[in-house]
């Protein structure tokens, strides 16, 4: 398992939920390739029209573009409820100064 993190430009701000959503499994998955390129990955998310984006319901460019870059990636997109998905909900919320305090440790 692995997390990975960062803050959005100004320009995201402005994503729609969908294009913020994948845009992070973009950034992710580029950012953690060297692990998963050749590998089944199992991506866990909340926002079930994620996995629309996979199944070629993507209807705008960017969602097309982004879709098409994950297709060399072996990605299994599974929808988990928010109640469900406690770590990521955890994560999402702790302040970065207790990540850095947890990463000195």
């Amino acid at each position: 398992m692995a997390m990975v993190s960062r803050s959005l430009t100004p320009t995201e701000t402005s994503y729609s939920p969908i294009e913020g959503e994948a845009l992070a499994l973009i950034w992710a998955v580029d950012r953690l390739k060297h692990l998963i390129l050749g590998a089944k990955t199992i991506v866990r998310t909340d926002h079930k029209p994620l996995i629309y984006i996979f199944k070629g319901a993507a209807q705008r460019p960017k969602l097309m573009r982004w879709a098409l870059l994950l297709q060399k990636y072996d990605l299994v997109v599974e929808y988990v409820s928010g109640k469900a998905n406690i770590l990521a909900d955890v994560a999402s919320r702790m302040p970065l100064k207790k990540w850095a305090g947890l990463l000195n440790e």
